[in-house]
């Protein structure tokens, strides 16, 4: 059973987008975690908790994963591996790009060997209803959203059944919570690695909220020299934000 975490009396640190960046650098450079693997915990997170929190998450229900190019992009497709496991339809909507990331690349190429259908629109012809996970955009966002996930947000928040969001709401501002232009209106976000400030600036009040360390916990400790995750993370499951 997971973990609840207050907000309203936390004393864990919450990271700006610059700090998580750092954060990063500090994870692959002094560290030595690779991208890869932080990739393939955050997209077994991200597949676990879709299938726990997701109403009627059953099999015949059909999956959008919306992958953008940079690392939630990767998380989504490693997300899209797993959940293709379990669920009959799964479908992956990724922008046409002419050059991606080798990592990213090989995961693309790992869901179609699973014959995982691929689109760069919006499949909406071939169903109704569909659920979807959203891993458009990271904190690495800093100005306006720009074509096609401008043009697929409001689709996705008017025609999503449910919207899980990897890190946070694609389109929002990862440090002041607002809107940079039109942003996705989760029901579910899954925190990754470390609190962002935009948690505790936002209206939880139709939002569930989880976050998961990856497995990071004790390497944030030492990077910010302070604070201790150890008891947040006693039965390795996600923490429900409150």
């Amino acid at each position: 059973m997971h973990r609840t975490l207050h907000l309203d009396s936390c004393s864990y640190p919450f990271l700006s987008a610059e700090t998580c960046r750092s954060f990063d650098h500090y994870l692959f450079n002094t560290v030595g975690l690779s991208l890869p693997i932080l990739m393939e915990v955050a997209g077994l997170s991200l597949a676990t908790l879709f299938q726990r929190c997701c109403p009627n998450s059953d099999t015949e229900h059909p999956l959008f994963i919306f992958c953008g190019s940079g690392n939630n992009g990767g998380d989504g497709l490693v997300a899209a591996r797993y959940l293709h496991q379990h669920l009959s339809h799964v479908h992956i909507i990724i922008p046409e790009q002419k050059t991606l990331s080798s990592h990213a690349t090989q995961l693309l190429n790992m869901c179609h060997s699973l014959q995982i259908p691929v689109h760069h629109s919006i499949p909406t012809h071939l169903y109704t209803s569909w659920h979807a996970i959203d891993c458009l955009l990271g904190f690495g966002i800093s100005g306006p959203v720009h074509t096609p996930y401008s043009d697929w947000i409001p689709t996705i928040n008017t025609d999503a059944s449910y919207i899980l969001s990897c890190d946070l709401p694609s389109g929002m501002n990862p440090d002041t919570g607002v809107s940079l232009s039109d942003c996705i209106r989760p029901h579910t976000v899954l925190i990754l690695s470390a609190l962002k400030y935009y948690i505790k600036k936002i209206d939880r009040s139709n939002i569930s909220m989880y976050f998961t360390d990856l497995g990071t916990h004790h390497f944030l400790q030492a990077f910010l020299n302070q604070y201790d995750y150890r008891n947040m993370f006693k039965t390795m499951d996600f923490v429900e934000l409150i």
